[in-house]
């Protein structure tokens, strides 16, 4: 990447123009063309830089629920395991993690009553029942934006509280909404890549029988609602840079979860930042995390948030393989029976 492509990155992360000019705007910004930005994008999608261009959503606000959890797997059924996880749609990260909770990964789906379905499910073909049921009852700090044009470049993320303003109320998650067949027909359409064209809205717009004006107005409004949590470029962590991701585990006195979480999430390495369950065998209820250039960067963080909180048990997870990653698709048909290679 040279610095015009850092320069687009930072800006396309988190400040896409939603507008009728997308990349003449970003064109302007940049003193380049409109063909020279949708040509850079266009390489560094191929060039697997940039993961997806487009919506971001809040998945309670569209009626989905969702959930971390972690399951102990032999080691020689690992492979195995994954797969079949990895066969539901609803499975959109999946990590190998350096513990004996080895598979760690997410699950979205469309009730409460259809997610818990489908980890029984998963217990049962499997055969493994320990496995940690870890839903996020707090947020702290959602959202990863990586500057790269800094050479002490660090992920950043969208957060309700920082070391300048650790009085601010905790974010909420989005109420949810309902949709009529047009706005769906628009979430389908921008939660995947939006096209590269000059007028990007406009060719969505079309594809959907909708008004332009229409389909900016409306992803601008969802966008400041917080249904969509971000409108952007999505990137491969670590094609940028950041090969290490640590997911820090703490164990932390309930009358000092919210004033812990704020100051975890006030540090702009911590990309996401919620309180989870604990079980007798997981103690562990903030869980951070931490993306960096090395182990050490990562380990030189959790030690600052350690001073900066007095919290001193807890644990660095590290991912050893990412066994999948992909983004959700919202209302489409949900096969959860896909044949398990």
């Amino acid at each position: 990447m040279d610095k015009i492509d850092k320069q687009l990155l930072d800006i396309i992360q988190s400040k896409f123009p939603i507008d009728k000019k997308p990349f003449y705007l970003l064109a302007q910004e940049l003193d380049s063309t409109e063909e020279e930005i949708t040509s850079r994008i266009g390489k560094l999608k191929k060039d697997g830089i940039i993961r997806r261009l487009g919506a971001v959503f809040n998945s309670k606000s569209l009626g989905y629920v969702s959930t971390l959890l972690a399951i102990k797997v032999p080691g020689q059924r690992i492979e195995e395991v994954a797969n079949l996880i990895n066969s539901y749609d609803g499975v959109t990260h999946n990590y190998l993690r350096n513990h004996d909770y080895n598979i760690w990964f997410t699950l979205t789906a469309s009730s409460e009553k259809k997610l818990k379905s489908i980890i029984e499910e998963i217990k049962t073909k499997t055969g493994i029942s320990d496995l940690l049921f870890l839903p996020a009852t707090k947020l702290f700090k959602i959202g990863v934006k990586f500057d790269l044009e800094k050479p002490e470049a660090v992920p950043t993320g969208r957060q309700a509280g920082g070391r300048e303003s650790v009085g601010q109320k905790l974010e909420t998650e989005a109420q949810k909404h309902e949709f009529n067949e047009k706005e769906i027909n628009l979430i389908k359409q921008i939660q995947e890549d939006i096209p590269l064209s000059p007028e990007s809205f406009r060719t969505i717009a079309d594809e959907i029988n909708m008004a332009e004006k229409e389909v900016i107005e409306k992803v601008r409004t969802w966008k400041d609602e917080g249904l969509i949590r971000r409108f952007g470029a999505i990137l491969r962590h670590k094609e940028v840079g950041f090969t290490y991701n640590a997911m820090g585990a703490w164990v932390v006195p309930v009358a000092k979860v919210d004033e812990a979480g704020r100051v975890m999430a006030s540090f702009k390495e911590v990309s996401h930042c919620y309180e989870r369950p604990t079980y007798p065998e997981w103690p562990y209820n903030l869980f951070t995390m931490i993306h960096g250039r090395s182990c050490k960067e990562c380990e030189d963080v959790a030690e600052d948030i350690s001073k900066a909180t007095g919290i001193e048990d807890y644990k660095l997870l590290y991912s050893t393989k990412e066994l999948k990653k992909v983004s959700m698709k919202y209302f489409v048909e949900e096969s959860y029976h896909k044949k398990i290679i």
